[in-house]
């Protein structure tokens, strides 16, 4: 299925941004360049879904770097997920395809100190419920999975 491609006056219109946003968006490195250079340059529905997520996440106060940081890499179907599931809270992503196999990335993971000598992970489950578990123990990370594919269920079903 091809996908749908936009002028960036167009694209503009459809996120409800100005085209100086995704100028600057492009600039900062947090989207990737149209296709093409000048009057011909067009923008696809990677670039609509990514400043969709992208203003998701500044609804959540996150800053642009930090931003930049979680969106970067995530592919196009990671980003529908996140903003179709709206698996955001506080500012953290919950991307369903890594909470499913629970291999938390460094974009995702926010580890926290809770002593000197044991790291953290948060989690987001979804709507506002989050884990935090030692990120080192396996058991845990078992635990929290099987947690993860049964608070998904209760949801779908929901």
């Amino acid at each position: 299925m091809k996908e749908n491609q936009y002028r960036i006056g167009e694209l503009a219109e459809k996120a409800n941004v100005t085209r100086r946003t995704i100028h600057y968006y492009i600039g900062r490195g947090i989207l990737p360049p149209a296709d093409g250079a000048g009057a011909g340059a067009t923008y696809s529905d990677e670039h609509l879904y990514r400043i969709m997520l992208v203003k998701k996440l500044q609804e959540a106060y996150l800053p642009l770097d930090e931003i930049k940081k979680r969106v970067v890499g995530l592919s196009l179907e990671e980003i529908k997920k996140i903003i179709d599931n709206n698996y955001l809270s506080d500012g953290y992503i919950n991307n369903e395809a890594n909470s499913t196999k629970m291999q938390v990335s460094d974009a995702e993971a926010e580890p926290w100190q809770y002593n000197s000598s044991i790291a953290y992970e948060r989690v987001l489950i979804g709507l506002g419920v989050e884990i935090h578990f030692p990120g080192e123990d396996r058991k845990a990370r078992k635990l929290v999975e099987s947690l993860c594919k049964y608070a998904e269920k209760i949801m779908k079903e929901g």
